[in-house]
């Protein structure tokens, strides 16, 4: 059984829980995105207490993607967690996202 699973596993007796493959989350989200319902498809999945990405670092991510992304990142911060599984480290998350976004990212795991 792959980590995030066994992870939402022993964690749903306790508390809500999503778990969705990333590129799978972000092509929804980038759909509605396009028709301007992000916001309400980021309100949908705070009805979850812990939302996991799995496989964050499968494939590229595009400037949309991205951009998304960073999106459900900013707004779970302080709201609701986020648990992201990628088999890259952090070091070389920048193989996959654009500099621009690496930076902010950095900036928000740090705190």
């Amino acid at each position: 059984e792959p980590a995030p699973a066994a992870l939402a596993g022993s964690l749903r007796s306790f508390i809500t829980i999503e778990i969705g493959m990333t590129g799978a989350v972000l092509q929804t989200m980038k759909v509605e995105a396009s028709h301007l319902l992000l916001h309400s498809t980021l309100k949908k999945l705070d009805r979850f207490e812990l939302l996991i990405l799995d496989d964050l670092g499968y494939v590229q991510k595009s400037e949309v993607e991205t951009s998304v992304l960073f999106e459900l990142v900013a707004h779970r911060y302080e709201r609701r967690s986020l648990v992201t599984a990628a088999n890259q480290p952090f070091s070389q998350w920048d193989s996959i996202f654009p500099i621009s976004m690496m930076t902010s990212l950095r900036k928000i795991l740090r705190k």
